[in-house]
């Protein structure tokens, strides 16, 4: 039977052009690449920031719909062999294990090209093969996986190049759904009942109740496949390190050293013909934007900002000063910027306080503190031109509370929130910060002087809130998050009671019924109510100062070829290809 996913994709294609179009800020959506991050790893400061969401960037973003379709197909005459230099992650990474880990700097540095998944999504949303094929779905509970033939553990201890099999897929999924605290990704699996290996090659998994974005779930960024004998060997701590790595994916792991640089070598053994096309990717630590720019203008790096995204200007500036030997395309990341509350912790836990909150927050500040065209505003779920069934455009946003300009109303009305919930003399609060990620912090700082509400904010190093943020050891956390391709995720994830990523700690009966309810349908059109009316209830609710979707601009060389900018943590390396005599034509 057909999936719900390919159904949806289907009625995605055939509304974007009446939905993609709807408004500056969501049109044209469709022609740029869509990732997501968790973490920019690159906490200096964005230069001259100027308003992101503009008519001229929707304008920009459709002319480049060409250009991302011809990028995304094979091109042909690939030339084997090279070095691929890129920046990497000038900090110390967290871990190595896809359970847990929720940094983009740590998948670029490996784990995204070690590890595979069973599936994968590419810049488009298709479900495409990766160790095996896309599900066939008997049933709405079932869905039966058949591994590649031609999928093998990399030729490292302790698996030595064996046989990629159904038993490691089942090892491989379950395992992130494991009772261990750090393990942040398995409540998407909270309606699977059974993972069973039907034979060497056939992995059948089956729900206890139909789950519309079940497909996505085995797709996920965090689902990469961790190798059995290994995680045996050296335990769930020693998967953590990176000299522990044994996957199947496209590159081998090769040296990590902090601060100096890191490297992986070609997987002569991939899957897929050909590929990888570079001998070696090597990863080069800068710390900060100029150097960054000095090092990609001299050809120490071929590419800039896969992961940690360039700022529109910087781009802008070096397509002035070199034309077309510079390709660049914007991407919305699956990924947020985040106001997370603690509603455990007063004031939060009065919802006067919350909706007072919200509507303080000025959106178009947050564009503003972020740099030009670094993010699209969202409410809980991804507006229209990234969702365009479920999300709401640019013009329904403006109308919200919260949204809507000018701010006066809004304003007045927080102040007889506050009053009414005994603040009316002012509230001082406090919130962790990330780096310029969290520059929406300081522009949200100024919103909330105008209703008498002073924010101290306390900048802190990536990994430490990511722990205190994951312990729920916060009060307000103004950062990033991991998103997904699907909008369930939005609402079900992060707020619903028993979300790995509810971090608010939010629990409604009411709330968690619309999303359980939302999981089981299969029409389409009813699901999207559904999540409609889950987004108007956080809305109400306020559980969180929703804000917006980030979006990087990555840079190439134009020696560079066969760039796609995949939907995920992970770019896709295993195609790129370095054509010299361009190279040696630009210098």
């Amino acid at each position: 039977m057909e999936s719900y996913w390919s159904r949806y994709w289907r009625r995605r294609v055939s509304r974007r052009a009446v939905l993609g179009g709807a408004a500056a800020g969501a049109a044209g959506l469709g022609a740029l690449a869509i990732a997501g991050c968790g973490d920019d790893d690159d906490d200096d400061d964005v230069e001259e920031p100027a308003p992101a969401e503009t008519e001229a960037a929707a304008t920009e973003a459709a002319a480049t719909e060409a250009a991302a379709t011809e990028a995304a197909a094979p091109a042909g005459g690939q030339v084997q062999g090279g070095v691929f230099n890129i920046e990497g992650a000038s900090r110390e990474p967290d871990v190595f294990d896809p359970a847990i880990t929720i940094l983009g700097g740590t998948y670029s540095l490996g784990l995204g090209y070690v590890y595979s998944r069973i599936i994968k999504y590419d810049d488009k949303f298709n479900i495409l093969p990766d160790i095996a094929m896309p599900p066939e779905q008997p049933d709405e509970v079932t869905y039966i996986f058949t591994i590649r033939d031609n999928v093998h553990w990399h030729d490292l201890p302790p698996a030595n190049g064996r046989k990629f099999t159904a038993e490691d897929a089942v090892f491989g999924v379950t395992r992130m759904a494991k009772d261990n605290p750090e393990f942040v990704f398995g409540s998407k699996l909270d309606t699977a009942q059974s993972h069973e290996a039907i034979d060497e090659s056939t992995y059948k998994l089956v729900t206890s109740v139909p789950h519309a974005p079940m497909i996505t779930v085995i797709a996920d960024d965090a689902y990469l496949m961790v190798n059995k004998e290994q995680n045996d060997a050296v335990g769930d701590e020693g998967i953590k390190l990176y000299e522990n790595m044994v996957g199947t994916g496209a590159f081998v792991r090769g040296e990590l050293e902090v601060g100096v640089g890191s490297h992986l070598d070609r997987n002569p053994n991939f899957y897929e013909p050909g590929q990888p096309w570079l001998d070696q990717v090597n990863f080069i630590p800068i710390a900060d934007r100029s150097a960054r720019g000095a090092a990609f203008r001299s050809r120490q790096i071929d590419a800039s900002s896969f992961i940690t995204g360039n700022v529109k200007q910087a781009v802008e500036e070096l397509q002035a000063e070199f034309g077309d030997a510079i390709q660049s395309r914007p991407k919305v990341l699956s990924s947020t910027y985040d106001i997370d509350l603690n509603l455990t912790r007063e004031p939060y836990g009065d919802k006067r306080v919350r909706q007072a909150l919200h509507l303080a927050a000025d959106r178009d500040s947050f564009q503003n503190a972020w740099g030009k065209e670094a993010g699209l505003t969202m409410t809980a779920v991804p507006q229209a031109g990234y969702f365009p069934l479920y999300g709401r455009t640019q013009e329904e946003m403006a109308e919200l509370p919260g949204y809507r300009q000018p701010k006066d109303q809004d304003i007045a009305d927080a102040k007889k929130l506050l009053e009414a919930a005994g603040y009316g003399d002012g509230l001082n609060l406090t919130t962790l910060k990330q780096g310029y990620i969290g520059n929406h912090g300081i522009a949200f700082k100024e919103n909330l002087k105008q209703i008498g509400v002073e924010l101290e904010l306390n900048e802190v190093p990536t990994t430490e809130w990511i722990v205190a943020r994951q312990q729920k050891n916060f009060d307000m956390c103004i950062a990033s998050n991991n998103g997904a391709i699907d909008p369930g995720h939005y609402i079900d994830t992060r707020f619903h009671s028993g979300g790995s990523f509810n971090f608010a700690s939010y629990n409604n009966p009411d709330f968690d019924a619309l999303v359980e309810k939302q999981r089981g349908l299969v029409d389409i059109e009813e699901r999207a109510a559904v999540i409609r009316e889950a987004d108007d209830f956080l809305l109400d609710e306020a559980p969180h100062i929703f804000s917006a979707q980030i979006v990087f601009h990555p840079t190439w060389w134009s020696y560079l070829k066969d760039v796609v900018l995949v939907a995920g943590l992970t770019s896709w390396f295993q195609q790129l290809w370095i054509d010299p005599a361009e190279k040696e034509r630009i210098g």
